[in-house]
């Protein structure tokens, strides 16, 4: 492993970054020594290295938060996300005071899990699908000892009580079983009765029994569950009984929630499953209360107010509140961002906290409708970063086309649109235009102020995946992707364009039926494509030159995953191409047993006028994204596993600098034109800039 180098305090640092953005102390002096804690301009920390932030991270978790729970006192609220780490945010400013790291999962989705505190707020729990307790005394924030529990194979889901002290979970093998949450003590465990769905659900027959919990009691004793049987019922997980059915709830509802003093319970479908609805059960006698909506696009989350008068329900876009005694819809609290995953009232009922899928995390005044503390910056995943304007300024798009130009001396937030062609983006290399592509539309906006300069549109249906300069930046090749008449379907269409004029100058297609993944060099000069032969076979790569339409072979990816390189990169002269493999995971018998087995993940570098490997650099652990600096010399690569950035020289393989990027995956890296400064997509949906100031230095010794 290569050392971290050391950072120092630079001239042109000083002169560039003297801003709020620059790296600083708490006493708010400059901070040559880099084992005093920097923080940005909003006084949350900065992570070694790193010099700024653009946007803000207070309550953005990175990944999707699927489980919300306030404390006793409402000061503190805790997600639990599919990073893997829970975190305590403080409900006033919304900055986060505490990050626990979880055992990572080695393969699988994120997994249902359990949070809550305990009833003195002096301890926080949270249990996985795979039965491992976490606790954690928030005052130290160290970890206490785990509970000793037996791992349950095909876990169907798991509940935490909201009084912190039980623990129900079931397997799709038909298990139930009741714990103490401190001590791991299994007090109660019973079997699901086998089962006969109906013919028109999946056929008639006996089936596999399960129970898939949905939601618990606030005493425990009662617990809401769909089973085999096609209906939702009541259960007393003590016994293992059936209380009663609800009537009119069918199996498909995968949302419940049950109101603080145990007389409500709401069952709701999933988004994207059709059918089912929303309501509102009486469970002392299992009748329906209302029935909010009959049918709907299917809701994600559910969440009553303490004092029972308000359901919470989340949709996509939208979290809607409904009265309990009406059935009435009170307000919709929106735009969302994306599905809603979690919810949680305050224990005063005043504050609704909304986790979404984009891993933000919404605080809204249930009597007014307006958020109490706004989001700054993007919302959603950034799928491009890049420096302009001689490194004054930073170019950023989102997955929700969101466009954004910072300034980078000060961080501040300049310019910003909405347009449905930010798909793709490229900057021009003098760094004063911008050009975004969408459905069958190419725009040129001023990188300065984002007026729009022109337009230029392409027969109906083409889309703009990739788009590149030229070096003069008088020509911009684009590689579209369009639907034809034909037994393939689609084919990949390359244009060359004259940016002045929007006039276009040279367009080959090429069919899509043999070619599974395409990437644009920067110049615009090649196409490298991707053919997997046969399933679970390593893919091959080829490089293709649409002006004279030559095709070479890059060769054989040791990687045995089939949906190609999880990322790529093409050095600014075109001469160098990179590609950065996902880790595969698989497992193999290994007798009763199943071993888990790792593939790929090597960063390879190559040249596409050849078609030849160049050499492979020292990541075995797979990338999420890459960069080459202006002059081609160094690379730079987000490492997944370790969750590392790290800069590698290209001539020699050998790695200069590596920084630590935190939990989640980085979605895209730039180095400025100096190669002093390097801009990272986090992915709680900020931009981190890192000091690479050093690099050329250390290149030369």
């Amino acid at each position: 492993m290569s050392p971290r180098l050391p950072l120092s305090t630079r001239p042109w640092l000083l002169a560039a970054l003297l801003s709020p953005l620059m790296v600083i102390e708490a006493s708010g002096q400059p901070a040559p020594n880099p084992a005093i804690r920097k923080i940005d301009q909003y006084g949350d920390p900065l992570p070694p290295g790193a010099i700024g932030r653009f946007g803000c991270s207070r309550l953005r978790h990175g990944e999707l938060e699927y489980s919300l729970a306030y404390s006793p006192d409402g000061k503190m609220l805790a997600s639990f996300g599919c990073d893997f780490t829970v975190r305590v945010w403080d409900t006033g400013s919304g900055k986060e005071i505490r990050r626990f790291p979880l055992d990572k999962p080695p393969i699988g989705p994120c997994p249902h899990h359990g949070l809550g505190f305990s009833a003195d707020g002096k301890t926080l729990a949270a249990v996985a699908d795979n039965t491992t307790t976490y606790l954690w005394d928030l005052a130290t924030g160290k970890e206490l000892p785990r509970p000793k529990v037996a791992v349950e194979r095909n876990p169907s889901g798991v509940i935490l009580s909201a009084d912190f002290e039980t623990i129900v979970g079931a397997s799709y093998g038909g298990d139930v079983y009741v714990r103490e949450t401190r001590t791991g003590r299994e007090t109660h465990r019973f079997r699901a009765p086998e089962g006969v769905r109906p013919a028109s659900v999946t056929g008639p027959g006996r089936v596999q029994p399960y129970v898939r919990p949905l939601a618990l009691s606030p005493d425990g004793k009662m617990l809401i569950g769909s089973d085999t049987t096609a209906g939702v019922w009541l259960w007393d997980p003590a016994s293992g009984k059936k209380i009663r059915q609800l009537q009119g709830a069918k199996d498909g509802w995968f949302h419940a929630a049950c109101s603080c003093d145990g007389k409500m319970a709401a069952v709701c479908n999933g988004p994207g499953l059709g059918g089912g609805g929303l309501g509102i059960w009486d469970t002392a006698t299992g009748r329906e209360i209302h029935l909010l909506q009959e049918d709907s696009d299917g809701c994600s989350a559910l969440a009553f107010s303490p004092d029972g008068k308000i359901l919470a329900v989340g949709y996509r876009e939208v979290v809607r509140l409904w009265d309990t005694k009406t059935g009435k819809s009170i307000r919709s609290l929106a735009p969302f961002p994306s599905v809603t995953f979690a919810l949680a009232f305050s224990p005063d009922g005043k504050t609704l906290a909304a986790g979404s899928g984009n891993g933000t995390i919404h605080l809204w005044d249930t009597a007014t409708g307006k958020e109490r503390i706004p989001q700054r910056g993007h919302q959603s995943p950034i799928s491009f970063a890049g420096f302009a304007s001689q490194d004054k300024t930073l170019i950023s798009a989102d997955e929700d086309n969101n466009l954004r130009i910072w300034d980078v001396a000060s961080g501040k937030d300049l310019h910003q649109l909405r347009d449905e062609t930010v798909r793709s983006v490229a900057v021009s290399p003098d760094g004063v235009m911008i050009v975004t592509g969408g459905e069958s539309t190419m725009k040129f906006w001023d990188a300065s102020t984002l007026k729009k300069l022109r337009q230029v549109g392409m027969d109906k249906g083409h889309r703009f995946p990739r788009i590149a300069f030229t070096s003069n930046g008088g020509t911009l090749a684009t590689l579209t992707l369009a639907k034809k008449e034909s037994k393939t379907g689609f084919f990949h269409s390359y244009c060359l364009w004259q940016v002045d004029s929007g006039k276009k100058l040279l367009q080959k297609d090429i069919d899509r039926s043999f070619w599974e993944w395409l990437e644009l060099s920067r110049e615009g000069k090649f196409v490298v494509m991707k053919k997997t032969l046969a399933a679970y076979s390593p893919p091959t790569y080829f490089v293709w030159h649409p002006r004279s339409d030559r095709k070479l072979t890059l060769g054989g990816s040791p990687s045995l995953d089939i949906e190609g390189p999880s990322c790529t990169a093409f050095s600014a002269d075109g001469k160098t191409f990179a590609t950065g493999d996902c880790v595969g995971r698989y497992y193999v018998a290994d007798g009763d047993k199943a071993v888990l087995r790792k593939t790929g993940g090597a960063v390879q570098l190559w040249d596409p006028a050849t078609g030849k490997k160049l050499r492979t650099l020292g990541s075995p652990d797979g990338c999420s994204a890459l960069a080459f600096s202006a002059d081609g010399k160094f690379l730079a690569g987000a490492v997944e596993e370790d969750r590392t950035i790290r800069i590698w020289n290209v001539a020699d393989g050998k790695e200069r600098y590596r920084f630590e990027s935190g939990p989640g995956k980085v979605g895209s890296l730039a180095f400025s034109a100096s190669g002093k400064m390097l801009v990272s997509a986090q992915p709680d949906h900020t931009l981190l800039l890192w000091d690479t100031g050093d690099l050329k230095k250390a290149n030369d010794s």
